[in-house]
């Protein structure tokens, strides 16, 4: 029988502690963390195998594994390891390092991945949103907002006296013209990172060989899943997640079907914004940023009360982001209806930047683990790992 040697890599585990895992070296396998854990199938189960590969600096094994994807971080393994342990912050720090090993512009996960870089990671979408100002020629009015009050939109003299967002960021030439390409720009990046680590995963064992059923089946459930955040539900320390998650994650799908329907007005029916507060775009718009907003300071103040589990830097930009988007885009209409013409304009100039830092950033740091959940999901499920006891009740 041939011995499989195991290659130590000891900048790994500093890279390991230095996001979060600083706990993995208490871990003495007493295998609780699997025992306790309401998501890891009875088959092959995590955290337990995940911690020693951590502690032995197996770097490539790890950044193969799926099982770290099955983890919802519910914090059951930490409320339970006699040692002090976190296994659920050691699974947190390796999908971080996933990430950005899978990333296709590793400089920009590198911005967000330590707060000493946030400010730069921001400063690139206020330079993209100045330039745009700038070739549009409204650079001049950030210094003075109250003057674009006083102009008409081309074609549109009903506009003259009021606060209208496309007079500082018009429509075609201020938001499409940018804010398509940074779209598309992350479209590209989540396809290269995903690609990069689905070939990862069948780099160890190929999954048809093993897998009975549809995939149409396969993926209808998974998005089932994720619409529903079934398996935030299993958790039992952390389980108010389930709910803070849902809250903000069909936010989220309020204000994309917000946006594409406004795209419909503008580009099909001709009807450009403001709209008034009964139409139902502007209903589904500010229900959802409500909604948002509560989701985020719900997530704030669960983070910051919460006696176990990570409270990861990671964690933290994507409630900065959330809540910031749903501030700003609130704040923008209560300040346009207040006709606070400079107050109202400067936030939203804020707004978007929140907005260009998620598209261009949304590849690389917490928010996609939304996608790779999803691929590391469908694995397990082709690879027929199997259920969690709770999903098959």
């Amino acid at each position: 029988m041939a011995k499989k040697i195991v290659k130590t890599d000891l900048d790994f585990i500093k890279e390991i502690i230095a996001n979060g895992g600083d706990s993995v070296k208490k871990c003495y396998q007493c295998a609780t963390c699997s025992v306790v854990c309401n998501l890891a199938p009875n088959n092959s189960p995590f955290p337990r195998k995940e911690m020693v590969m951590a502690q032995w600096g197996m770097k490539d094994a790890l950044l193969k594994d799926a099982d770290i994807w099955l983890c919802h971080q519910c914090a059951d393994c930490t409320a339970y390891c006699p040692r002090g342990a976190k296994p659920g912050d050691v699974l947190g720090a390796l999908r971080k390092i996933t990430i950005e090993e899978y990333a296709p512009v590793k400089f920009l996960a590198k911005l967000v991945s330590k707060p000493a870089m946030w400010p730069f990671a921001f400063f690139l979408p206020v330079v993209i949103l100045l330039i745009d100002l700038m070739l549009n020629g409204k650079l001049q009015y950030l210094v003075n907002p109250q003057a674009l009050v006083n102009l008409s939109i081309e074609g549109e003299h009903s506009t003259a006296g009021k606060i209208v967002f496309a007079k500082l960021f018009p429509t075609v030439t201020g938001i499409d013209i940018f804010f398509l390409p940074a779209a598309l720009f992350a479209v590209i990046c989540f396809w290269i990172g995903l690609s990069n680590y689905w070939k990862a995963l069948n780099s160890e064992r190929p999954y048809p060989v093993m897998f009975q059923g549809s995939i149409i089946g396969l993926f209808a459930s998974i998005i089932w899943e994720a619409l529903t955040s079934v398996r935030f539900k299993l958790c039992d320390t952390m389980k108010v997640r389930s709910t803070t998650h849902l809250l903000v994650f069909w936010s989220f799908v309020g204000l994309f079907l917000t946006t594409a329907t406004a795209s419909v007005y503008e580009w099909v029916l001709r009807y450009p914004s403001p709209y008034p507060l009964y139409d139902p775009v502007k209903i589904l718009g500010n229900v959802s940023g409500i909604a948002l907003i509560i989701g985020a300071i719900w997530m704030i103040n669960t983070r910051s009360t919460l006696k176990v589990g990570a409270n990861s830097s990671f964690d933290w930009l994507l409630l900065i982001v959330v809540a910031g988007l749903g501030l700003t885009g609130m704040g923008a209409e209560i300040f346009r209806l207040m006709n606070l013409a400079s107050i109202a304009y400067w936030t939203y100039f804020i707004h978007l930047t929140f907005v260009m830092f998620l598209f261009i950033y949304a590849p690389f740091f917490k928010i996609a683990h939304l996608a790779y959940r999803t691929l590391a999901l469908a694995y397990s499920n082709l690879a027929n790992r199997g259920e969690p006891d709770g999903l098959k009740e």
